[in-house]
């Protein structure tokens, strides 16, 4: 699988699963199914929890001009930076898609994405390196 296939995949992995928990939060908030300050607290998190990826891929994504080389062994590079950032992604979304059905409580979901977000961060954080943050070899 060539580099710039899996920085595809993973730019659309995290951005579709920050969508979706943006999206989430701003309708419960808009709705007025939770309270104002809930409401902030649950758009600082997942802003605290999305920035430091979202904000590696972005830049490095549009700035990098070589993404089409391809790194040894990189089927299974690829395979767990992808397994890693969906297992992150699916952990953060679960902790706020019950709330949708009106299960649980923003105040849990909030600390739980601050809690879940730390802990495997060491699973994500080498993967959004990898493929975003150094120079793709040939």
């Amino acid at each position: 699988m060539s580099v710039g296939t899996v920085r595809k995949a993973l730019l659309a992995i995290w951005f579709t699963c920050f969508g979706i928990s943006l999206a989430i939060v701003l309708y419960l908030g808009l709705g007025k199914w939770i309270e104002q300050d809930n409401f902030h607290r649950a758009l600082t998190q997942l802003n605290s929890s999305y920035v430091p990826y979202l904000g590696v891929i972005t830049a490095f994504y549009f700035a990098s001009t070589d993404v089409d080389g391809t790194v040894k062994e990189n089927n299974v590079a690829a395979t767990l930076a992808l397994v890693a950032s969906l297992l992150w992604n699916a952990s953060i979304l679960a902790l706020f898609i019950p709330l949708l059905f009106g299960h649980g409580v923003i105040e849990e979901a909030v600390k739980d994405t601050e809690f879940v977000g730390g802990l495997i961060s060491w699973l994500v954080a080498p993967a959004i390196g990898f493929y975003f943050a150094r120079k793709q070899d040939h």
